[in-house]
């Protein structure tokens, strides 16, 4: 007897069975996962009943009543009847997850604040998964910098170390802070110049709770609104005092935009109809605010949704036209290209990114594509509401043209109150002469171009000199230095009316600020 043949023999055998165990679960495997779902799928296909719609398009938000005509039932009916489904994913204004939802494909549109695409993509790398397509509102005081009036009276007070800004963070309200921060002259603020909250809400509550304290306090309504029902609060700065800055677009995944640009078409046609729709009665745009707050779990009031409604300015189809470049008039509205410049300034300037996500080519993150073609149509969301006739009405839409200032008599200057001073780097001229240098030239283009942001103010600039030699002559050169950095802003686009140079009395101080000239912002007072 060989017991050593028997031991092979049984190894032999339990080998044989193993290996017959694990084709046998490899079986049951692959007719779990390949074969039990394809019969499943039989079934499921043959006690089915076909979808009406053709298509889907997701679209990544949040709750911001500026999407609410977007969110709209007219839009979701007139995509319905095309075949296509409307889907909303809520991300509760999770920037960073909106961006990468776009990324990956799982949303093939979405809203953002351009500030907020700006940001996001700097987080990634500079990686904009999207182009903007469309812009979608404005906002014109919704967000507001609010303060007691007896801790800090007025926007210079702000120019203070002990001072602190309460803001949510990745929110238009944080990116209002940042611009007051980097356009006006505040170098006293601390390196740590704010705190952070948790949403509009808490803030009003640190705001509601801390009425000794140098605080600014940055909310968005209905909280601004909420804010102001105290006669001691007031508003230091809201988003009406500024142009291109705080602005929602939409944005298209870059393989969505070139595989289904007639759906994108679709899509567009029929937000502008309904924003016509909406817009032509306050009524109607009242009743889908609150009918869209409700929606989104944060019920309004209509008084609260009337005073929303004056806030946001919403862009029409023309209006469109005009910010992508793409209207044949002239126009005061700035263009996409420039309001992404400027916002992208203030976030590197106070140090919201460290650098420029799109390393300067801002073309490569927007497309006007989409809008030459509805205009290429001669597209008019009025038309198929049967309200043009003939191609031709009365019932255009309007374009949001800003009024040039008036013209003021030397008694409305002196009425005139300052805003604040602006922050400028330091103008340099000729020794003991008012000729402007080649450097300073373009602190004063970069100027002019900082105003087209700021059309509602009137500027005053100020020379300044030393109190050293003759009084006269100084005061003279002053007005001399301060009349020719105006006039080169006139040469450069700024209007003349509403620009106003005098000279400072001469002051003790050797540096360069006791030569220079700066610049003040101001408005009627109320």
């Amino acid at each position: 007897m060989n017991p050593s043949g028997s031991s092979d023999r049984s190894a032999e055998r339990i080998g044989k069975i193993f290996v017959l165990f694990l084709m046998i679960a490899a079986l049951a495997l692959a007719g779990k996962k390949f074969i039990m779902p394809y019969f499943n799928s039989q079934i499921v296909e043959k006690t089915s009943t076909k979808s009406i719609y053709r298509k889907e398009i997701r679209i990544a938000h949040d709750s911001f009543l500026g999407y609410a005509v977007l969110r709209s039932e007219d839009v979701f009916k007139e995509m319905s009847s095309k075949g296509v489904l409307l889907s909303f994913e809520n991300d509760e204004a999770n920037y960073q997850k909106r961006i990468e939802m776009l990324r990956d494909g799982k949303v093939d549109l979405a809203v953002f604040t351009i500030d907020a695409y700006i940001k996001s993509a700097s987080v990634t790398g500079g990686d904009f998964p999207g182009s903007i397509i469309a812009v979608i509102d404005e906002t014109v005081g919704a967000d507001a910098i609010v303060s007691y009036k007896s801790t800090i009276p007025a926007l210079p007070d702000l120019n203070d170390p002990g001072v602190k800004f309460v803001f949510t963070p990745d929110s238009p309200s944080e990116t209002l802070a940042r611009i007051l921060k980097a356009d006006f002259n505040l170098p006293l603020l601390s390196a740590k110049w704010y705190e952070t909250a948790n949403g509009a809400e808490d803030v009003y509550k640190k705001l509601s709770q801390n009425p000794g304290r140098k605080e600014a306090y940055v909310l968005w309504e209905p909280y601004v609104s909420k804010a102001l029902e105290n006669s001691a609060i007031q508003i230091l700065f809201d988003s009406s005092k500024v142009r291109g800055y705080i602005v929602d677009v939409l944005i298209a995944n870059r393989k969505f935009l070139i595989n289904e640009p007639d759906l994108l078409n679709d899509l567009l046609k029929s937000y502008f109809k309904a924003l016509y729709h909406y817009q032509s009665s306050p009524d109607l745009l009242t009743d889908l605010l609150v009918h869209d707050a409700k929606n989104q779990n944060q019920p309004l009031t209509r008084d609260q949704a009337i005073v929303i409604s004056r806030k946001i300015s919403w862009k029409n189809t023309l209006e469109n036209y005009a910010h992508f470049g793409i209207l044949k008039q002239k126009t005061s509205l700035l263009h996409l290209e420039d309001m992404i410049r400027n916002i992208t300034g203030v976030l590197i300037q106070t140090n919201g990114i460290s650098k420029d996500p799109t390393q300067g080519n801002v073309a490569t993150i927007f497309f006007d594509g989409c809008l030459k073609s509805l205009q290429q149509e001669n597209f008019h969301p009025a038309r198929k509401l049967n309200i043009v006739a003939d191609g031709t009405s009365s019932s255009e839409e309007i374009l949001a043209e800003q009024e040039p200032l008036r013209e003021l008599t030397d008694e409305q200057w002196s009425q005139l109150v300052t805003l604040g001073e602006l922050r400028v780097e330091q103008i340099a001229f000729g020794r003991g002469n008012a000729e402007i240098t080649v450097s300073s030239r373009l602190y004063l283009d970069n100027l002019a171009e900082r105003l087209k942001t700021y059309p509602y103010y009137y500027l005053k600039v100020v020379g300044h000199s030393m109190a050293i030699g003759d009084r006269d002559a100084n005061l003279a050169l002053s007005s001399n230095r301060a009349k020719a950095a105006a006039d080169y802003l006139q040469q450069h686009g700024v209007s003349p009316q509403r620009l106003r140079s005098i000279g400072a009395e001469p002051a003790a101080g050797t540096g360069g600020s006791a030569q220079s000239v700066t610049f003040e912002l101001l408005q009627m007072a109320y």
